[in-house]
């Protein structure tokens, strides 16, 4: 089964949006699908330029089975890791920050791959100091940026567009290398982003889920104030995927420039949480945020445990859920579902390469190219200039 998206919790009884709502958003929406094609084919979408997954598994062979060390600017990390943390949990470690716990951890782990994702300088200078500490360290380079491609001495440089970008990193070279590392099929997580992007490219608006999943956030924000999206995800150890998703629409569809001078974001950064999420559901089932909810569900689970005689732990989730969709409706939060059958690798590429595609889309409504990544950059000259000792981040 494809991923797929049930918008029949959407059009509650309260809700403030209507189903003309939708039409004229995606009208909308299609005005600028045309652009995001042209992207495409000048390869300014680095995930739908696929690697070979025969080349990828062969990069991950000597990896399996051993702790992975992801150092990296922090969305770029979180995504590399977004696959194989939700594939093997405690196999993918975060060095996302100078943080002298997350190094200390690191560091006990000799045995570990360090994967370095060529970034910012802070990134470039712990991973001069550190690559010697491991058994293994590689580079990942291709962040959307014009900097010339480095990598300590002596560590091997592999060069995939995207693969240290905090937008796409997790459906590009680096994240589907760390998902075969742990295990996952590489080769069903190519095909399912081939496949689902060419769904994406599709003119009509039932059979293009990415320009219906841009249709909901621009019908949302034009008709009932809600700027921004929350993510209902079903189980903690898709948080790093979580954060990754939220992080990449954030830079696309928030992120507004003009003339050269940042102006103040149309829309707020997405958000996640995990069903049953107290603290979230206290404000959303009252109704008291500004937010549309998309609910990530699977149809069957690799894996299930019995918990007695009535019931099973995926059966419980399940029931979860279903209440805080109720809970959800009585408030009158619309709430979009995206179902794939199983929380694997391929559904997730699936469900991450449609949320690419619709927030690329938003950010070309509201008025800007939604791939340019002009305040990031003068933030790396603020940490080039003002903060790190000159000339020691600039040498190997």
């Amino acid at each position: 089964m494809m991923a797929e998206l049930d918008l029949q919790g959407f059009f509650g009884r309260r809700s403030r949006i209507t189903r003309s709502h939708l039409k004229a958003a995606h009208q909308a929406v299609a005005s600028v699908q045309p652009s995001l094609q042209d992207a495409g084919e000048q390869g300014l979408l680095p995930h739908l330029l696929i690697p070979d997954p025969a080349m990828i598994d062969a990069i991950a062979s000597d990896w399996r089975g051993r702790p992975l060390v992801i150092l990296g600017e922090p969305s770029a990390a979180a995504g590399a890791a977004a696959l194989a943390a939700a594939q093997s949990p405690g196999q993918v470690l975060l060095l996302d920050s100078p943080d002298p716990v997350l190094v200390t951890a690191a560091l006990a782990q000799p045995e570990a791959v360090l994967v370095i994702l060529d970034g910012p300088a802070w990134v470039r200078w712990m991973a001069r100091a550190l690559a010697s500490q491991f058994s293994l360290a590689v580079t990942f380079v291709g962040d959307g940026t014009e900097q010339v491609a480095w990598a300590p001495d002596g560590v091997s440089l592999f060069s995939m567009p995207g693969s240290a970008d905090p937008r796409f990193s997790g459906l590009c070279g680096a994240g589907l290398a760390m998902l075969s590392a742990a295990g996952g099929d590489v080769f069903a997580c190519c095909e399912a982003i081939a496949s689902t992007a060419r769904r994406c490219f599709q003119e009509g608006l039932a059979e293009n889920p990415g320009a219906m999943l841009a249709a909901v956030a621009d019908a949302s924000a034009q008709q009932a104030s809600l700027q921004g999206p929350h993510w209902s995800l079903p189980s903690a150890r898709l948080g790093i995927y979580g954060r990754w998703l939220c992080g990449a629409w954030t830079a696309m569809a928030c992120h507004i420039t003009q003339h050269g001078e940042l102006k103040r974001p149309r829309g707020v950064a997405a958000a996640w949480s995990v069903v049953g999420d107290e603290p979230w559901m206290q404000v959303h089932s009252e109704g008291m945020i500004e937010r549309w909810t998309i609910a990530l569900r699977d149809q069957r689970p690799d894996l299930d445990l019995r918990l007695g005689e009535q019931m099973t732990a995926w059966r419980l989730s399940q029931e979860m859920a279903r209440a805080e969709h109720q809970a959800l409706q009585r408030s009158g939060q619309g709430q979009v579902t995206m179902r794939v059958a199983r929380l694997d690798g391929p559904g997730l590429c699936e469900v991450a390469t449609i949320w690419l595609h619709a927030a690329a889309l938003v950010g070309g409504l509201r008025g800007d190219d939604p791939l340019t990544m002009d305040a990031a950059d003068r933030w790396r000259v603020v940490l080039e200039e003002d903060i790190l000792p000159e000339g020691d981040w600039q040498t190997g």
